[in-house]
């Protein structure tokens, strides 16, 4: 078989379509045994019999949406004689129906043994390479023939474009390549494009004008990177599982439509592979591809050297122009931290309130300032939940990592009740950090206190803050 980059912290990943081919071959006994490890497919298999949907696999009569409809009537007697442990092994997740299924499908998708052809391919980012320098590696990537698309973006109808993995030394297949660098380490960056700020259309290649800004992919869920392991994700695998794919993607969508910025959900894809948890058994992995406006994070300008975070900062002076209509010169560096930090408490209220969100209040839940771009989006939103209420909000928050005494979070984000707290901490760091770069010597802006405050207040009942005309209008006024 050949080697995975995924790093399993509990073992070996399983390489579904490895032993498909095996039993295609006429040895079904390596895929049952792998499949049946897991006790939550073993105890679907009286009512499923996978030996016998291998058996179909093979002759080639597999009947996909019947297995899967029998397999949910088996999910549903499952979790009806079985309740109460499974609340137990699947405390994180309200949901254990979804991860089930979730399984099923990634058997399925094996056993109907359909390679697919990739779309041209991918190419590695040369803007991501010349500002990270020795930060950034380029990494040659082999095509994942037996991958499946979930969802994909209408910008990018058709076949899977991002199905593609870490090449090992022992691999084959098609090769392409993309960018890692420092802290983001289970992603790469990939085919610098040209987004059109007015209607969202997106054009690979050329260069960037007009009303066009430039950015690039980032393909999530790859393997292990030269640096998989970072101060944000000391345990990071290269794994992103088909749970958290799936949650980020549907929590994006949601919190865009309510008015929140977030990277654009592009392509989310099944891989053949499965990753090992103690109690949950194998869950199914995935490469997810997003598109946001700013790749760079709130923590890159503490990570690179004065002369390229001064250049970082330019690029987004830049953007935010093109974004509001106005000339560059406009964006001077007061303004351009007065808007992220307005777009920050307006994010921070949207969230808390959830008046545009249905009433739901969201809890990201791995909030910090890897997590928040230049431009004020946020970033992995595959642990968060939305919650009922505003005490839900601050139970999740009195469970949740930014209470542990262990970890690096000030007192006043320890002692908080919610993410508020959070969101201004990171509000205060990108100002001081920006301001430290732009204006050298210089005092930070005065009354951002007030602004975030009262952007919060906005925030809360209901105002957008995905209007960055409006945010940056406002600034110019300098309205306290």
């Amino acid at each position: 078989m050949a080697v995975l980059p995924f790093r399993g912290e509990f073992g070996d990943p399983l390489d579904l379509a490895a032993l498909a081919a095996i039993n295609h071959d006429g040895d079904a006994s390596p895929l049952l045994e792998g499949v049946l490890r897991d006790p939550h497919l073993a105890a679907l298999d009286s009512d499923l019999d996978f030996a016998a949907a291998a058996r179909q696999s093979r002759s080639g009569h597999f009947d996909e949406r019947a297995f899967l409809d029998s397999g949910q009537q088996a999910i549903t007697r499952y979790i009806r004689r079985s309740r109460a442990p499974l609340r137990l092994v699947f405390t994180r997740h309200a949901d254990p129906e979804r991860l089930l299924r979730q399984k099923l499908v990634a058997v399925a998708a094996a056993l109907r043994n359909e390679p697919t052809a990739p779309r041209p391919g991918i190419r590695p980012s040369c803007r991501v390479e010349a500002l990270f320098g020795r930060l950034a590696r380029r990494l040659p990537l082999a095509h994942v023939p037996m991958a499946r698309p979930l969802a994909i973006d209408e910008a990018f109808p058709g076949a899977s474009r991002y199905a593609w993995r870490v090449a090992t030394a022992h691999g084959s297949g098609r090769r392409a390549a993309g960018t890692a660098r420092i802290e983001v380490g289970r992603a790469v960056f990939v085919d610098d494009v040209d987004v059109d700020a007015r209607t969202g259309a997106v054009r690979i290649g050329g260069a960037g004008a007009g009303t066009r800004i430039r950015t690039e992919v980032v393909v999530k869920g790859v393997g292990a990177t030269p640096f998989t392991a970072n101060r944000f994700s000391a345990r990071a695998s290269g794994v992103l599982t088909m749970l958290q794919g799936e949650r980020d993607w549907r929590h994006s969508t949601m919190l865009a439509r309510g008015g929140v910025p977030v990277y654009r959900p592009l392509e989310l894809t099944l891989l053949p592979y499965c990753h090992w948890h103690p109690t949950m058994g194998w869950r199914p992995m995935v490469v997810y591809a997003r598109l946001p406006l700013e790749n760079l994070r709130v923590s890159d300008l503490e990570l690179l050297p004065p002369s390229r975070g001064r250049h970082a900062l330019d690029g987004v002076r830049r953007k935010l122009a093109t974004l509001a209509g106005v000339e560059p010169a406009d964006i001077d560096p007061t303004i351009l931290v007065r808007v992220v930090v307005a777009r920050l408490g307006r994010i921070a209220g949207l969230c808390q309130g959830g008046t545009t969100l249905g009433g739901r209040p969201f809890f990201h839940g791995f909030l910090h300032w890897q997590n928040v771009s230049l431009l004020g989006e946020l970033v992995d939103l595959g642990e968060g939940r939305f919650v009922d209420d505003r005490r839900a909000l601050q139970r999740a928050y009195a469970r949740s990592g930014y209470v542990d005494p262990a970890k690096a979070w000030t007192a006043s984000v320890r002692a908080a009740r919610d993410e508020l707290a959070v969101f201004h901490q990171v509000a205060r760091r990108f100002a001081r950090v920006t301001n430290g770069l732009l204006r050298p010597g210089r005092r930070t802006p005065p009354g951002l206190d007030r602004l975030f405050a009262r952007t919060h207040a906005e925030g809360r009942a209901g105002t957008r803050a995905d209007d960055v005309a409006e945010l940056v209008q406002a600034a110019m006024r300098g309205t306290p």
